[in-house]
């Protein structure tokens, strides 16, 4: 994840940010509006219009993301905007962030190159996914993970997960990584 995030392109990494440590889907994501992250109460509000299923949702925000979040002023506007070389800022799209995720995954996988790693091997939703591993791990509850994230409980564990080992570690370097933090590649 800190390896996405120092590649990212700057106005890109707050969706980065949000995918891993809150765990929307990308299409959630471009329809969030500022008005819907509440920083004071520390949460974000998933309403019906974009919220997968169609259902609102509460998702807490995490003390990492608080950081990430606090860097922008939003208003009332989209929360993920991207530039353009003649207009200024312009509101994203599904188009514009995949084209940035590959950009960004590209990035990470050159930087990789030059230091003989192997490539990063993207999976799709795989910060949603990885929101569901660490939160799970973090408070043990999968109830209430999965109504965080807008699915069943079953869908998490056997879908995503696995039979995993869940490691109190791993979560508490994920939730701790924050803008300009030291790099922690906490794969290995």
């Amino acid at each position: 994840m800190s390896e996405l995030l120092a590649n990212a392109p700057a106005h890109f990494s707050i969706c980065l940010a949000l995918a891993g440590f809150a765990g929307p889907y990308p299409y959630e994501i471009i329809e969030l509006k500022g008005t819907d992250i509440k920083l004071e109460s520390r949460v974000i509000n998933m309403l019906p219009k974009v919220a997968s299923r169609y259902v609102q949702r509460i998702v807490p925000i995490s003390e990492n993301l608080v950081e990430w979040l606090a860097r922008e002023k939003y208003g009332d506007g989209p929360v993920w905007q991207f530039q353009t070389s003649s207009s200024g800022f312009l509101p994203g799209n599904l188009d514009d962030f995949a084209r940035n995720l590959r950009k960004t995954i590209t990035n990470v996988n050159i930087a990789r190159e030059k230091a003989k790693v192997p490539p990063l091997l993207w999976k799709r939703n795989m910060l949603r996914r990885s929101y569901g591993y660490y939160r799970y791990a973090q408070c043990q509850e999968l109830a209430r993970v999965a109504v965080e994230m807008g699915t069943n409980p079953a869908g998490i564990m056997f879908r995503h997960f696995g039979p995993t080992a869940f490691a109190m570690a791993e979560a508490k370097a994920w939730f701790s990584l924050v803008p300009g933090g030291k790099a922690v590649n906490i794969a290995e």
